[in-house]
């Protein structure tokens, strides 16, 4: 079925069983597929299967017997017509409601030819019924929906015909179609008060003309031969079906194979297609001469693949009692390809006929079609590169964050933009900057005795948990070499308003609170050790390199910051003179006792100091002690490696070993690594992990047990003997 026998459907949904909540919902439960559930397109085609299911689901859901709601679906299915743009040809088929009836085949054919190739559309025929009432006769190829028909005929009566018609079904034909014959009673208008309307007054205007008039005024006869040329495709045949007479077009196509054309009956060349369900007969056509004949080319004659459409008409002969009956039609063409496939040209077509017109419209319209068509795909087409065009924008815009990003994590932010822009960056001189230095105590022995991805696995979580508190304090990071990891501060004005050495300085506490994090691959019961050394002075910094651009950093001040680090001690901070000088107004902050240091290639000795911590950020520290690391432990099986009889653990852990400077640190470990608040008590899953991550130290003997030892022995020794001598 075409789209718009469902659309009908859900517009009686939608208005009269619940609105379109309901309409939803019976196409959810019927389970139409995700393709199908967008907007029903009317010229579309539906499998029957379709409109059947929502059918039985509207009745079940709505709670409605299927005929009352086949019955509505008709009366909603012809307003819906209406609507669509036909109601003036609905109104011109007929001015009475037989007459309506009689046509409505006319009318499928025609929607068949033009517009709908694809429908199969029922059949009408109308006969006379006892007491004046009209049998309309119903053939379709589907079967149940003859209270559709009811619904359809009782609207057409009451909004085109203001009457009231009572409508039962007299007879079901058991057939390979549906045949059902319903009697039309006539009850009377629908309104006596009402307003004329502008089908009431198209009515008005119809009338019988008196045929003895127009009988006066036939001056002649038309001769035989004329009057085949002028009507190219008819038919006159007898009571016994016999062709008498027979229009030039038509004897043209039928003279090809048949050898004699005065023998030939209709029944040879044609059967019939409408009305449905009805054979050829004189007496059955001479029934119903009212009825639009629709006839169809017979097995492999010439004719196979003619289709003619036309009115039968009943001649009285005064030599034939019974008479002639005469076939009046035209060839139904689709369009120009059609009629060249049917062996006709325009010029079989009368001059009279509108077919011409319609042949000729109907292939402009399809040239305009095929365009549409064409514009249609295009804009398909634009449509879908416009959405290609916007994610690839979108992707495009993502790519760019993630550059730019990479590009503020490789450079200062205005040696960033200036680089994205294109522009040659020259080089700076800073007159101060605070320089930071760290490393791993130790990383040489790490290194000799655990495997490489183990030393790897550390450097990582190490430079990532270093690289969080380098974004908090929004100092820039230059690089990393190995264990080594550089900070400066004063590159630019991400500080804020604290000096570049308070800031430096609080990086290296942080530093130093963090490094608990990370376990040492070749102890299991200890934490990485880092020294830090922070100097400052005047730098020149710039862009350096083409493949792999770097942002450098040169001078003095550089040279021995990176000493200060190297001659520094184990979980130690030391600090220059020159950042000492520059935190004097910061009294938060705590030194050891000045010391003078040697440092090779820096000429004399420097004053240097030992930063033990920031009084005013000591929850700062516990707070970096306790977050979570920002690599996860990975599975035993997988980190535990070995070189030659070491074990090497897990390297990042949850827990933490306290600074230098905390006295308990057994203590500490508990407490700070397990995150545990005073209100929840540790799970047993916790007090495994425990075990797991901090086994306790093996205490050591005292001399108390170790007597008590020895004279357990002495004893057990002395028992023996007794054993042995009294066996002896």
């Amino acid at each position: 079925m075409y789209g718009f026998v469902n659309r009908a459907l859900e517009n009686l949904i939608v208005r009269k069983y619940g609105g379109r909540s309901v309409w939803n919902r019976i196409r959810d439960i019927v389970g139409i597929r995700p393709e199908e559930r967008q907007e029903l397109q009317e010229r579309q085609t539906y499998e029957d299967s379709y409109t059947f299911r929502l059918l039985g689901k509207a009745s079940e859901i709505c709670v409605v017997s299927e005929s009352e709601l086949l019955e509505g679906f008709g009366e909603q299915f012809f307003i819906w017509c209406r609507e669509f743009g036909y109601d003036q040809t609905l109104q011109a088929l007929g001015a009475t409601v037989r007459d309506f009836l009689c046509n409505l085949d006319a009318f499928h054919d025609h929607l068949a030819t033009s517009m709908f190739p694809a429908m199969k559309a029922p059949s009408f025929r109308c006969s006379d019924g006892p007491n004046g009432d009209i049998y309309l006769h119903y053939y379709s190829a589907r079967r149940g929906l003859q209270h559709i028909v009811i619904g359809i005929v009782k609207t057409v009566c009451r909004q085109l015909h203001n009457t009231v018609v009572r409508m039962e079904i007299v007879e079901e034909v058991d057939d390979t179609h549906d045949h059902v014959v319903f009697a039309i009673q006539e009850l009377g208008l629908v309104s006596s008060k009402r307003g004329a309307t502008s089908v009431d007054q198209h009515c008005q205007h119809y009338f019988q003309p008196d045929l003895s008039y127009i009988e006066k005024l036939c001056w002649s006869s038309v001769p035989v031969v004329q009057f085949c040329q002028i009507f190219p495709f008819h038919v006159v045949f007898d009571d016994q079906l016999q062709i008498r007479q027979m229009g030039v077009s038509l004897f043209r196509i039928v003279a090809t194979s048949v050898v004699d054309v005065q023998t030939v009956t209709l029944t040879d060349l044609f059967i019939v297609e409408r009305p449905q369900g009805m054979t050829l007969s004189f007496s059955e056509i001479k029934a119903h001469t009212n009825m639009v004949f629709v006839l169809r080319g017979k097995g492999s004659l010439p004719t196979e693949a003619l289709r003619v459409k036309g009115q039968m008409t009943h001649l009285n002969d005064d030599n034939d009692s019974a008479g002639k009956m005469l076939f009046l039609c035209s060839p139904r063409i689709g369009d120009i390809s059609d009629l060249c496939g049917r062996r006709l040209y325009l010029s079989d077509l009368p001059l009279h006929d509108a077919t011409r017109d319609m042949l000729l419209l109907d292939d402009t319209r399809a040239n305009q079609h095929c365009e549409i068509v064409k514009l249609e795909e295009m804009n398909t087409k634009l449509n879908v590169a416009h959405q290609d065009l916007a994610n690839a924008h979108q992707d495009l815009a993502k790519e760019k964050d993630l550059t730019d990003k990479l590009l503020y994590s490789m450079f200062p932010m205005h040696v960033a933009s200036q680089l994205k822009q294109k522009k040659a960056v020259a080089a700076e001189t800073f007159p101060s900057v605070t320089i930071l230095f760290s490393d791993v105590v130790g990383f040489t022995s790490i290194c000799g005795s655990c495997h490489p991805s183990r030393v790897v696995r550390m450097l990582d979580g190490l430079y990532k948990e270093f690289d969080a508190v380098t974004r908090e304090n929004k100092l820039y990071k230059v690089e990393t070499i190995g264990d080594a990891y550089m900070v400066v501060g004063g590159l630019t004005s991400r500080t804020g308003h604290d000096s570049h050495e308070e800031v430096v300085c609080n990086q290296a506490l942080d530093m130093m609170a963090v490094v608990s994090k990370v376990r040492n691959p070749s102890h299991l019961r200890d934490h990485i050790h880092i020294r830090v050394g922070i100097h400052s002075g005047e730098v020149m910094a710039g862009v350096v390199g083409d493949l792999m651009p770097r942002y450098c950093l040169f001078g003095d001040a550089v040279n021995v910051a990176s000493r200060t680090e190297s001659t520094g001690v184990a979980d130690k901070i030391q600090v220059t003179e020159a950042t000492h000088k520059g935190l004097e107004t910061k009294s938060q902050f705590v030194f050891d006792e000045p010391s003078v240091v040697e440092m090779k290639n820096v000429g004399e000795a420097m004053v240097c100091y030992f930063l033990r911590e920031n009084k005013e950020r000591h929850y700062r520290i516990l707070e970096l002690r306790r977050r979570k690391p920002t690599v996860q432990v990975p599975e035993t099986s997988e980190a535990q490696s070995s070189v030659g009889n070491v074990k090497c653990s897990p390297l990042i852990a949850d827990s933490g070993i306290a600074s230098q400077d905390t006295r308990n640190r057994k203590e500490n470990v508990v407490e700070e690594t397990f995150e545990t608040t005073e209100d929840q008590a540790p799970t047993e899953a916790t007090r495994a992990n425990r075990r797991d991550c901090c086994p306790r130290p093996t205490k050591k003997c005292g001399k108390s047990t170790v007597l008590l030892f020895v004279a357990l022995l002495i004893a057990a020794i002395a028992v023996a003997i007794h054993v042995l001598s009294s066996y002896s």
